[in-house]
């Protein structure tokens, strides 16, 4: 799997219009723009995996399973959680869409991961707006 291993935060592009069109509050969108998150892929079964997202003060482990609804973390700067389903498009590529109700901005992102040789890109997009955040391979 493209995935497996950790990943260390590079870069972000064009992250404050995505958290102003998901209504984050200013007190969180300084915070999300000093953080340097991580990630670690542990391939479980076929179509199964954890996705570990680690920040400075938690790692949130997402168990997902192609094809399934699960809930994953809204961010890492809350508790709460939204309802999605993951979806692969290739070897190096997967997409996790919201599921719940979508008339909460949340709920309507887009999630594109994809691994180009040793750099992991991740693309959040809401209703025409998107950032994209880029790791290392560790």
């Amino acid at each position: 799997m493209a995935f497996n291993g950790k990943w260390v935060f590079d870069k972000t592009d064009d992250l404050e219009p995505l958290l102003e069109k998901l209504q984050v509050p200013a007190d969180n969108r300084a915070k999300l723009k000093e953080g340097k998150p991580g990630y670690e892929f542990v391939k479980v079964a076929d179509g199964e995996g954890v996705m570990k997202i680690i920040g400075p003060n938690k790692t949130i482990d997402v168990h997902m399973k192609r094809g399934e609804e699960y809930d994953s973390p809204a961010g890492v700067l809350t508790d709460k959680t939204r309802k999605v389903k993951a979806d692969k498009v290739s070897a190096n590529k997967f997409v996790v869409k919201g599921t719940g109700d979508q008339s909460v901005p949340i709920n309507r992102m887009v999630e594109t991961r994809e691994v180009e040789g040793d750099q992991l890109i991740v693309t959040l997009e809401v209703d025409g707006t998107s950032c994209k955040r880029y790791f290392k391979r560790a």
